[in-house]
């Protein structure tokens, strides 16, 4: 009945430094006093510099003017009092994530590898990937590249059988699906056998592409298949998402997502967030897995994605190995795409939040 002294409380209380926003329940208000609240409302609201929401059940034909007021200004209006609560924490978590992407205190070192980084337009191929991730500080599996079979016959002396055979080529992303990935091969003898049999499939099923070579890796039977990857979305920039991999990822769909970059501690709060984190536990009789070295990893490639936002625009990591306490995470598989020709992006000049 007293606009005054209305206007004193929503001071008072937007006064306190204890306070970072307000939440006012107009309940059905409407008509000339629901207007006179509105503008004591927004004018202490652009006073103060904080922000106030509004739960208010009043239809909005019994108090347009009011509606016109709230609405002009920004200040958001609910229907219901948990509506109402729910913005308020939404809110707050995403003050509170600002604050804590500013002091994450990153690195003064840079990350990036210009040379490695890919030029707009020219895809790298596996071997190319990995080595892009791995100067974000990601361990790799232990490879061997050749142009042809025999070639790689003459370079894998050095590695521990079984091992898994791929086709390289840039152009082919997903080899699976063209024959060009054999695992678990045993010894030397198959492994050339397979090469042969591999490429020709290759051949058959992908005729138009670019075959640079074989790549044959040690093979990781002891860990957690995951997949890490970055994506350039056009709103929220480089977006992390981390979730189970391997052949099954796009079945599971158990993934979380974070925009990038991420630090240890967000990274953490994502392995956590999947239907499968107690798996990372210890599960079965099986040991608990790493996942220090594994949020470690997620905030490496979130922060190198980030640094070379401008060149790339996906980056994935299938599999990323996460190995039982203690030894860390490998990257078996890598993909990383560049901008296009001729549309590359510009950088984003905001910092890390």
């Amino acid at each position: 009945n007293d606009i005054r002294r209305f206007t004193d409380a929503v001071d008072v209380v937007l006064a306190d430094p204890g306070i970072d926003q307000l939440a006012v329940l107009m309940a059905s208000l409407s008509g000339e006093p629901a207007a006179a609240c509105c503008e004591a409302l927004v004018k202490t609201m652009r006073a103060r510099g904080k922000p106030v929401l509004v739960g208010w059940s009043a239809r909005r034909n019994r108090a347009q003017e009011a509606y016109r007021i709230l609405e002009e200004a920004g200040v958001p209006i609910f229907p219901s009092p948990v509506r109402l609560a729910k913005a308020a924490a939404v809110s707050c978590r995403f003050a509170e994530d600002r604050v804590g992407m500013k002091c994450r205190g990153w690195p003064d070192e840079a990350w990036r590898n210009d040379e490695l980084v890919p030029t707009p337009g020219r895809p790298l191929n596996e071997q190319q990937s990995k080595a892009l991730v791995a100067s974000w500080g990601i361990p790799v599996t232990r490879d061997v590249v050749a142009g042809d079979p025999g070639g790689a016959m003459r370079l894998v002396h050095g590695l521990r059988f079984p091992v898994v055979a791929k086709v390289l080529a840039a152009d082919l992303p997903h080899k699976s699906d063209a024959g060009g990935v054999r695992l678990g091969i045993p010894d030397a003898h198959t492994l050339e056998r397979e090469l042969v049999a591999m490429l020709a499939q290759v051949r058959r099923l992908a005729p138009a592409a670019r075959i640079e070579g074989v790549l044959v890796s040690e093979m990781v039977e002891d860990g957690l298949e995951t997949i890490l990857g970055v994506v350039h979305d056009p709103t929220f920039g480089p977006t992390v998402a981390f979730g189970l991999g391997g052949t099954l990822a796009e079945v599971l769909r158990d993934v979380t997502y974070r925009v990038a970059p991420v630090d240890r501690h967000e990274a953490l709060e994502m392995i956590g967030e999947l239907r499968a984190r107690h798996v990372f536990e210890g599960a079965r009789g099986k040991p608990a897995l790493d996942k220090d070295a594994l949020a470690d990893a997620i905030a490496a490639v979130s922060r190198g994605a980030w640094e070379a936002r401008a060149s790339v625009v996906e980056v994935e990591i299938n599999p990323l190995i996460v190995m039982p306490a203690g030894r860390g995470v490998i990257a078996a598989d890598a993909l990383v795409l560049p901008v296009r020709s001729g549309n590359a992006q510009s950088p984003d000049t905001r910092g890390p939040g």
